[in-house]
Formats: structure tokens, C-alpha cells, sequence
């Protein structure tokens, strides 16, 4: 009953979105008709636009998570694999942005970008909506009814937060300046887009349950992390996920499918994994439990009619239900290791590291293995169990910005998706 019920709303919502989303994002001025307004009033309502949102996520994450993955040196394109034919994908796997740099220039009309950035715009204002609902006392709550209003203002601020994680972590206006418009009003730069986020997350602890909070921790950690806070990360991993809490996922079915199986996977192969993700198979089989892979042989043949080339495709989400995950105990725990290593304890950030790999019975490395394969260098064992650990998770491009690992010319590429040209085009109040 609950899958038919989440495929009834999937198909619900999606359609209201395809309805609305031709001037969401720049000539929005009666954003509450878009999902019937008038018809969420109470406590069933309010469910109903938590799951709406929840859908509205996955639906943006997916997409996300695979741009991201173009981008970075997780993914790979190329033609001389059947069906790879979209060069919006090309465009992304260079990142070129002057004529000095090879491959085709990544332009602010890619459609790939384009959509994404205005479906996680989709994403934040039906987030929004709900908290305007449930602040403006549209929506009326009953005695026994105070969980649900709790779980309706947690959902509605982590999620206006999360949004905003992704448009300050993904996207930029110009190469030098990521951030996002919101509201056709001026560019937000990323460090008051993360700001904004920190304080929804914040709001939405009060709410949380000892679960949530340790998610909500956890992301915390991430963003700052990301902003080399790292007393601020500790600070939050300290309170974020432990092993045995339950990952929180983007969720999928077959009316809604995860994008990975068409964009990089059995449904069609636009996108390859990075051969470096073979060699670690090579080196320790067992990391099949993170890595998995199958391959394809390439078009292009030798006079025999063998193939040239064989490449490599995730195998990590094999049908279109496959959830992905966004928050884990995993990531927690690297947090943790990588500020132990910072602060010099490096036996402890090693014995968190083994202990993650415990989990998928995977053997534990010492500090010979360290100085072998590392030079010593345990941030770079971190960025390779990472590497390892979020493969497909949109995770690899983060930290290749923030490690200094970025594998293109800084100064000729983009390491960020540009704003949309709509955006550019209908926006006055950017360039």
C-alpha cells in the first residue's frame, strides 16, 4: 500500500513540477497554485508535502550526483562507446572554459546544468512553501497531532538548508564565484549561501529527533569541511552519525528512476568510471563492495574486428529503484580520522579508517601500508578511501576542490556547473 501510495505521489508531484517549472525559478508569482494550495490545510496535508519534498530531493540528487560525477575525474566520456552520443556530457567531462584548454567548452547553455540547477531551485521552493504554510497557520494541527507538526517544520528547514547546499556546492556564476541567484534576486556567494544553510540546519535541530540530529550533525561537519572549519567540523561530527545509524538516501522507483541507470549504467552508458577505479579491484578484489564495476568493450575494432578499448561502468545502482546515498555513518567517521590527522594523531585517524573498512570486510592498512602507497601522506590515504568509499555519491568533486586534487588546469576550467543561461537571460540583477 505504501509503495502504491509514493508511486500515486511521485507521478502527482512530478506532473504539478513539469506543469510549474517552465518560469519557476525567474517569473514565479503565485508559487502556492503550482501544488494546490488551497487543499493542504491540515495534517494529511502536511504529510503530503513532507513526501513532496522528499521526492523532490531524490529527484534533484540523482541528477546532481551524476553531473558531479562528469565533472570530476570520477567519470569519464567518450563516443567510442555505443550510445554515448550526448555532448552536453562531453562538454562537462572537459569543463573547458577558454580556447586554450582541450576539449569542447563547457557553455552556460548546457542543458544538463540548465535543468539541474532548475530543478534544485524546484526542490528549495516547495521546501520554502511548506515552512510558509506551516508559519502562516495554513495549516491546522490537532491535539495528538504535535509529531507530525514537529516532523513538518524539521522537514521543511533541513530541506530549505540542504537545497542551498547543493546551489552553493555545485554551482557559480563565473569560475571564480560559486554560489546562486534565489528569487531572481542578486548572486548569493557561496560562503552566505552556507551561511543560510547553516542556520535552516540549525532551526531544524530544535525539531529533530536523536536520529535526525545526528544526520543533521553530520552534514554540519560536511559544510565545514568543506570551508576548512575544521573546529567547527569537530565540533559537529562529534555529535553527528556512529556506526549502526541508517544511512539517509534519495529514494527511487520505476515511474521516478534513478538517472545513474541511464546516464552511467545497464539502462544506457553515456558516462564511464575512471579506470584508476579497475586498478583498485585489481589491487584488492573485496573493494567490489564499494567499487563495483562491469565493462564494455569499445566500437572502435583492429583489423580482426577486436575491440581497441574496454571500458569500465558503475554497477553500484543497478536498476532504476536503486536509492543513493547522501548521508552515512561512513562519512562521519572520515571526518573524524581526516581531523585526527590534522591534529597529528595519526594512529587514531588509521583506526578510524580501519574501522570503516571493517564494515565491508575489507583487511586493515597500516603505517607501512601508508608510507608504501602515500609517501607517508595520510590526507592522501583519507582522499583515496574516500575516493573508494563515495564512489557515485558526487562526493569526488568536493574533495578534489577542497584537497587541491582538481585533475584539469584550474585556470582554464570550470570546477563548478555555470547558472543556467535562462537564469543569465531573465535575471537582471546578474550579468
Amino acid at each position: 500500500m505504501k509503495n502504491k501510495y509514493l508511486k500515486t505521489l511521485s507521478i502527482l508531484f512530478f506532473s504539478l513540477m513539469l506543469f510549474s517549472c517552465e518560469d519557476f525559478v525567474n517569473d514565479y508569482e503565485q508559487p502556492n497554485d503550482s501544488i494546490g494550495d488551497d487543499g493542504f490545510t491540515d495534517a494529511g496535508g502536511a504529510q503530503f508535502l513532507m513526501t513532496g519534498v522528499e521526492v523532490q530531493f531524490s529527484a534533484a540528487l540523482d541528477r546532481i550526483t551524476s553531473s558531479a560525477g562528469a565533472q570530476s575525474d570520477e567519470q569519464g566520456f567518450t563516443r567510442d562507446i555505443q550510445g554515448a552520443s550526448f555532448p552536453q556530457f562531453d562538454e562537462l567531462n572537459s569543463a573547458r572554459r577558454t580556447t586554450d584548454a582541450e576539449g569542447p567548452e563547457l557553455r552556460i547553455d548546457n542543458t544538463v546544468c540548465g535543468n539541474l540547477f532548475l530543478e534544485v531551485h524546484e526542490y528549495r521552493k516547495h521546501a520554502e512553501l511548506l515552512l510558509e504554510k506551516l508559519d502562516g497557520g495554513q495549516i491546522a494541527f490537532e491535539a495528538g497531532e504535535e509529531a507530525i507538526q514537529v516532523a513538518a517544520y524539521f522537514s521543511g528547514n533541513f530541506h530549505a538548508g540542504l537545497s542551498r547546499y547543493l546551489l552553493a556546492t555545485y554551482y557559480a556564476l563565473e569560475p571564480g564565484q560559486p554560489g546562486s541567484t534565489i528569487d531572481v534576486g542578486p548572486f548569493v556567494p557561496q560562503a552566505e549561501l552556507y551561511t543560510q544553510t547553516l542556520s535552516y540546519l540549525n532551526t531544524a535541530l530544535t525539531f529533530a529527533t536523536e536520529a535526525e540530529a545526528r544526520r543533521v550533525n553530520t552534514l554540519i561537519a560536511r559544510i565545514n569541511m568543506i570551508q576548512g572549519n575544521y573546529s567547527g567540523a569537530a565540533t559537529a561530527a562529534a555529535a553527528g552519525m556512529s556506526p549502526g545509524d541508517a544511512d539517509y538516501s534519495g529514494l527511487y522507483n520505476v515511474n521516478v528512476g534513478n538517472v545513474w541507470y541511464f546516464d552511467s549504467g545497464i539502462g544506457r552508458i553515456q558516462l564511464n568510471a575512471d579506470s584508476r577505479f579497475n586498478d583498485y579491484l585489481t589491487a584488492d578484489p573485496a573493494e567490489e563492495a564499494r567499487v563495483p564495476l562491469f565493462t564494455v568493450p569499445g566500437t572502435a575494432t583492429d583489423e580482426e574486428g577486436n575491440p581497441l578499448n574496454t571500458y569500465y561502468v558503475q554497477n553500484k545502482f543497478t536498476e532504476q529503484e536503486s536509492p543513493i546515498r547522501f548521508l552515512g555513518w561512513t562519512e562521519n567517521h572520515y571526518i573524524l580520522a581526516e581531523l585526527d590527522i590534522r591534529n597529528g594523531d595519526n594512529a587514531s585517524g588509521l583506526a578510524k579508517v580501519n574501522e570503516v573498512r571493517s564494515s565491508y570486510g575489507l583487511s586493515d592498512l597500516d603505517d607501512q601500508y601508508v608510507q608504501d602507497n602515500h609517501g607517508g601522506d595520510y590526507i592522501s590515504l583519507i582522499a583515496e578511501e574516500r575516493d573508494k568509499e563515495f564512489f557515485c555519491e558526487g562526493m569526488r568533486l568536493v574533495d578534489q576542490r577542497r584537497l587541491g586534487l582538481w585533475h584539469l588546469d584550474a585556470a582554464l576550467t570550470w570546477q563548478y556547473m555555470p547558472i543556467s543561461l535562462r537564469e543569465r537571460n531573465q535575471n537582471e540583477n546578474i550579468d
